[in-house]
């Protein structure tokens, strides 16, 4: 049984994995492990390859944004060599087109199509085509786009991603998390989210804290603003729901809070605010945001890993590994948990390079998954049986290891919140003796400083005071020994009196000292009793704290455990609902065949019961028709031969008395004479008997064949009446037999149609199942870029500007001859020629986006159809102008006269396929019914049928 799936069809079919981290060697190849991670499923590989068309169109679409080229298909379909899907691979990563593609990808991923702010739209895509061509690894990226303050007026475009969240703390919070770390935490902000177990009040703080001291700068309004930062901002929460509080530092998820380094008040800028200065901004000495920037740069965490590497799985899959993408948490995991997990790890080790990480997915055979069901369901489904056995015993023993994780969960969380409520009576005791301490800290504080004062004023006066004793006591015993020297012992009695007056202010500074040293030790002595106090209590809070910490750092251990284990679970729940829907194919389409057999061993018995009856009652039914002509025949005649019998009965006595009168006026009139009015009299009565004679005439004439005729015509009724009922007899004696006949093939269709719903049923489930799992291709809509690029593409509009930008290009400035040698130099103007042909073309692809797009800071993966999408296919003068027969495309097909050769040119400019032989005949056949002059609106609408075709508009 061979299924085709239907398009925009979803899945889910869950391979098997296992926690064994990156089992496979660093030397194997990225595409070989992601094949055999996909592959080693619990049934095995599910769709075959696409085919060469499909390949190229899904690749072309990926890495340029738009279908190929029918010379681009011709030549891929006509190569032979077995590399060829590897070559076109290399070739078109190194187009310039590659480059705008990706530029729209990381744009419409990270802006969400949001206009002109305070950053232009061209200078964020400036910013990214250059990095994108630069192949600039994506933590670089991610660390200039957070990183970048909009002060260089020629490097503002990274800046925009902040500036478009108008700088406010929450809303950067939201973005940030979605778009760098795969996590919604928008509903996390007031409380725990709801609906998500894995994110938590503290996770969304956590990265608030890295933000919420930024803000815009603009003192000018008529300049553009810039990033500037506060250099405080501590970050506490408390939940609306439970009145759970906390703080925290900055953190990224799955991360300890960051350490930060302590700065004494008043030392917090680099550069001061100034009121007198409105346009110097200032700049702190410490920035979180550049500690997330830095913590990006390094690249070392791996939710921002998992995360990019999600994206551009998705990018290049259709969807991702865990869908939706900014959705990342135990309750949603990935496809395949393992594989996510080879794929961080082989992001981080590439050192984040977006084109390698990028040529390595399109290489597998998993981009290349054909989109149709296998063949053989019913074999995979009995093979199914025993390994869904297998899983239900696995999902009972990690649903019972979650249960076990659980109530250890419950036993650590009483065990912070017993230490939480213990530490309560400690934190107010510390909170007094702190108290305390400052209290007699003040106390203390004059009378220290008193005596501090007071003891240095005597070491000042000590330090003079014991020189100068000393010289005075040498002098005096200089003196004596020289009695008659009486200018020496002037001298003498002069610096010993000096030193007599020190001495004494000594002493009464020492006096001083003493008296204050007693206050002194008083209020020391209070504070080293108040601080001993406080250092037992401080004691008592540490070890309440390392408590609180212990439990606290146990609980986001077994939480991190928990969300592991949990991922098991769902996956494995997941599994179980695949493999049950598989197992459940075989019984269903065993169902399905039996009543079909059971439908069909009633209709035969019924047929020819039911067409004696149907015979029967086209008798019956035609005979019924005999009698009503029959009695409408006889009715007729009877009609007839009564009104004939009355003429005879009344008719001789009329014309009887009318010839008398006639006669007796004739008379009458032969005596009177000239009497006009008689002679009209009698003319008219004449004229009457006459008429009325030969009324009566003809009456008798007619009557023997009246006669003959109602005779037949009672006998013709009479058998007609006669075969209705032997008819009516024969056809109640057939309903006899024929009405449980139906009965039961009514039944058995009513069966019949159960079981093929049922069947039906479950081949959509496992298409969709099998489709999220990569089993089978993903279908989707083209987007809003694809889409216009593409039908730029097959109606020739890119070939004809190209045509026309290189006869200017050629007519402006012309190569040089030893130019037209230089390979760099032609490689310069093919870029030049693609970069002028894509801004020339770039305002109608603005028409695809308004009308194809989602509104400006929305998900723009949602595919959705609108009245005013299908009017500017069918009535738009855009549309119809490409496909007038001045058209590229519809003017070469126009001038070819092989209408096989013609019918091959459409589909591979438009499908990048060949058609097939009954697809040629039909539009050959639709080509000739048209006049000739009427040949080229013939192309047109064909052309358009397919460009307005789901194969045409859906990814496959």
């Amino acid at each position: 049984m061979m299924v085709r799936r239907c398009y925009g069809l979803l899945c889910l079919f869950v391979i098997g994995w296992g926690l064994s981290a990156f089992s496979a060697s660093a030397a194997e190849p990225l595409h070989e492990q992601v094949d055999r991670l996909i592959v080693g499923s619990d049934i095995g590989l599910v769709a075959e390859s696409t085919t060469d068309g499909e390949f190229l169109r899904r690749l072309t679409l990926t890495l340029l944004g738009r279908i190929p080229s029918s010379t681009e298909a011709r030549a891929f379909l006509d190569d032979k060599s077995p590399d060829k899907r590897v070559k076109a691979v290399d070739r078109l990563l190194v187009t310039p087109a590659y480059v705008r593609q990706m530029t729209s990808a990381f744009d419409v991923m990270l802006s969400e199509r949001r206009g002109d702010g305070e950053v232009k739209t061209a200078e964020w895509r400036a910013y990214l085509q250059k990095s994108i061509e630069e192949n600039k690894p994506w933590n670089v990226m991610a660390a200039e786009i957070l990183g970048n303050d909009a002060v260089d007026a020629k490097n503002r475009g990274p800046a925009k991603f902040l500036m478009d969240r108008g700088v406010e703390a929450n809303l950067m919070t939201r973005e940030v998390s979605r778009m760098f770390f795969g996590m919604d935490l928008q509903c996390a902000q007031c409380h725990n989210h709801p609906l998500i177990d894995d994110y938590l009040q503290s996770d969304y703080y956590g990265i608030y804290a890295f933000l919420n001291r930024t803000y815009l700068f603009k003192p000018d309004k008529k300049k553009p603003g810039v990033l500037a930062e506060n250099p405080t901002g501590d970050v506490s929460f408390k939940s609306v729901f439970t009145g759970d509080a906390g703080n925290t530092r900055p953190r990224l998820p799955d991360e300890a809070q960051i350490d930060e380094p302590q700065i004494k008040k008043g030392e917090e800028y680099k550069v001061k605010p100034d009121k007198k200065k409105k346009n110097l901004r200032p700049i702190p000495k410490y920035s979180r945001r550049a500690q997330l920037v830095r913590l990006l740069r390094e690249g070392k965490n791996r939710a921002f890993a998992r995360n990019m590497a999600n994206r551009l799985w998705a990018l290049v899959m259709g969807r991702g590994l865990v869908e939706p993408v900014d959705l990342h948490h135990s309750d949603n995991p990935p496809s395949h948990p393992e594989l996510l997990e080879a794929l961080t790890d082989r992001l981080m080790v590439m050192k984040y390079d977006i084109r390698g990480f990028v040529r390595e997915l399109v290489l597998s055979r998993t981009f290349a998954r054909g989109v149709d069901l296998p063949a053989d369901l019913v074999a995979r489904s009995a093979r199914a049986a025993a390994t869904l056995k297998s899983v239900k015993q696995q999902l009972t023993k990690v649903t019972a290891v979650v249960k076990a994780t659980d109530e250890q969960i419950a036993v650590v969380e009483a065990a912070r919140s017993k230490g939480d409520e213990a530490a309560k009576p400690i934190a107010e005791m510390l909170k007094k003796a702190e108290a305390a301490v400052a209290a007699a800290k003040k106390a203390a504080g004059p009378p220290a400083k008193a005596l501090a004062d007071a003891s240095g004023k005597l070491a000042a006066k000590q330090k003079v005071s014991v020189p100068l004793v000393t010289s005075a006591a040498k002098a005096v015993e200089a003196a004596k020994l020289l009695p008659a020297d009486k200018e020496l012992a002037a001298l003498a009695a002069r610096l010993d009196g000096r030193a007599k007056k020190i001495a004494g202010e000594v002493t009464a500074m020492s006096k001083d000292v003493a008296s204050k040293q007693a206050a002194a030790s008083a209020t020391g002595q209070a504070l080293k009793t108040a601080e001993a106090a406080a250092v037992k209590v401080r004691g008592q809070h540490e070890a309440a704290r390392k408590v609180i910490v212990t439990a606290t750092t146990r609980l986001g251990e077994l939480r991190q455990t928990r969300r592991q284990q949990q991922t098991q679970v769902r996956a494995t729940q997941r599994r179980q609902e695949t493999l049950t829907a598989l197992v459940g194919l075989a019984t269903r389409q065993q169902a399905a065949d039996s009543s079909r057999a059971e439908l069909v061993k009633a209709q035969a018995t019924l047929a020819p019961v039911q067409a004696e009856y149907d015979k029967a009652t086209g008798r019956l039914s035609t005979q019924k028709t005999e009698l009503a002509e029959a009695q409408a025949n006889q009715q007729k005649a009877t009609k007839a031969l009564v009104s004939t019998q009355v003429k005879l009965k009344t008719l001789p006595g009329v014309t009887k008395s009318l010839a008398t009168a006639a006669a007796r006026a004739a008379a009458a009139l032969a005596e009177l004479g000239e009497d006009k009015e008689l002679a009209g009299i009698t003319k008219t009565l004449q004229s009457r008997s006459s008429s009325l004679d030969k009324e009566l005439a003809a009456a008798r004439k007619e009557l023997p064949g009246q006669q003959s005729a109602a005779s037949a015509a009672t006998d013709r009724a009479a058998k007609a009446k006669q075969a209705v009922e032997q008819s009516t007899q024969t056809l109640g004696s057939i309903s006899k037999r024929r009405d449980p006949l139906a009965t039961a093939t009514s039944t058995a269709q009513t069966k019949a149609d159960a079981t093929a719903g049922a069947l039906n049923e479950t081949v959509e489930t496992l298409s969709k199942a099998w489709s999220e799992q990569f089993a089978i291709a993903a279908i989707g809509p083209l987007s809003p870029e694809q889409l216009g690029w593409s039908v730029l593409e097959a109606t020739g509009m890119i070939n004809r500007t190209r045509g026309a930008v290189v006869a200017e290009l050629d007519k402006k400035s012309p190569l040089k001859p030893e130019e037209l040698k230089d390979a760099a130099k032609q490689a310069a103007r093919q870029k030049q020629i693609e970069q002028t042909v894509h801004d020339k073309l770039k305002g109608n692809i603005s028409n695809f986006v308004s009308l194809f797009g989602a509104g400006a800071g929305q998900p723009q993966s949602d595919f959705f159809a609108t009245v005013d999408q299908a009017l500017f296919f069918a009535n738009g003068g855009e549309i119809k102008g490409m496909l007038a027969s001045g058209g590229d495309l519809t003017a070469r097909l126009a001038k070819m006269s092989d209408d096989k050769k013609l019918v091959e040119e459409l589909y591979l400019s438009v499908l990048t396929r060949k058609p097939t032989n009954e697809e040629v005949t039909e539009v050959a056949e639709y080509l000739k019914q048209r006049k000739k002059e009427k040949r080229n609106e013939a192309i047109q609408e064909v052309t358009w049928a397919l460009l307005t075709s789901a194969e045409f508009r859906f990814n496959h």
